[in-house]
């Protein structure tokens, strides 16, 4: 099951989209556009008649998402203007790992800048094969140190110094071999493979998934032993859940499980 799309375009930047269904699309082209993502509060992703992972699509054109648009950084805005600007990325970027579903890209096209950042942010990222990776703002005099910390996290470290001192794009392939991008697929398959993924994601329980996903990002930053301890606890939190006994039973009746439709567990 797949919600009707909910197109965000320049002139609906306080759009706060609700997911509803199986799957949500939003087209991201431009850093105006990339603005109206922003979630003010974890509560608006409620979690609906279904559940969903959000999918981040492309416009058609060749881009996915070219970043910030320039004319919002020019000396006619002053300090406070621009100091908004880059805070509200960063909060769109963070706010993407904090949510209890998965967030998945969907890249058709150059991905560059915030586009990348974008990218290298989410949880799952598939790609066609045109599509290209670039952090190219060290060529027009504003290096792109905001991207930079996403792409630190997702490429090894001297992949991303080439990048950003470059400003060289990535292909598609490149940037699946150095994991920036979890898949690549031919441009005619893009909506049926990253579908895949989001239906085998809706079929887990979503008290289950999002206790995962919150411990992945919070242990992945520890050193090994606090890692260890942190999911150790978590596992044994697990097997308090009702899905996690519910699965467990399916499991060993050998049945499929019944996930429970409530609210997601408080991380």
């Amino acid at each position: 099951m797949v919600c009707s799309r909910n197109d965000v375009s320049s002139s609906t930047r306080d759009t706060e989209p609700h997911l509803e269904c199986c799957a949500q699309f939003w087209p991201v082209s431009s850093g105006r556009a990339l603005r109206s993502c922003r979630v003010s509060r974890e509560g608006q992703w409620g979690w609906g008649r279904g559940w969903s992972t959000s999918l981040k699509r492309s416009t058609k054109g060749p881009v996915f998402c070219s970043g910030h648009d320039l004319k919002e950084l020019s000396s006619e805005d002053d300090v406070k203007h621009h100091s908004q600007v880059f805070e509200l990325c960063a909060e769109v970027m963070t706010l993407i790992q904090k949510l209890p579903v998965p967030v998945i890209a969907k890249v058709n096209g150059m991905a560059t800048a915030a586009g990348c950042q974008l990218v290298a942010s989410c949880d799952i990222a598939v790609a066609s094969e045109k599509s290209q990776f670039a952090t190219p703002g060290v060529n027009i005099g504003l290096f792109c140190s905001t991207p930079a910390v996403a792409l630190g996290r997702s490429l090894p470290r001297k992949v991303a110094l080439e990048m950003l001192f470059t400003g060289e794009p990535l292909s598609a392939h490149e940037a699946l071999m150095h994991g920036l991008i979890s898949k690549v697929v031919p441009e005619d398959k893009l909506e049926e493979e990253t579908m895949k993924i989001s239906q085998k994601i809706c079929e887990s329980s979503k008290s289950v998934l999002a206790l995962g996903k919150a411990t992945f990002y919070r242990q992945i930053t520890q050193d090994l032993d606090t890692a260890y301890k942190i999911t150790t606890q978590v596992m044994v939190d697990n097997l308090t859940l009702r899905d996690g006994q519910e699965g467990i039973e399916a499991f060993v009746q050998k049945r499929k499980p019944v996930w429970s439709p409530g609210e997601p567990v408080a991380l």
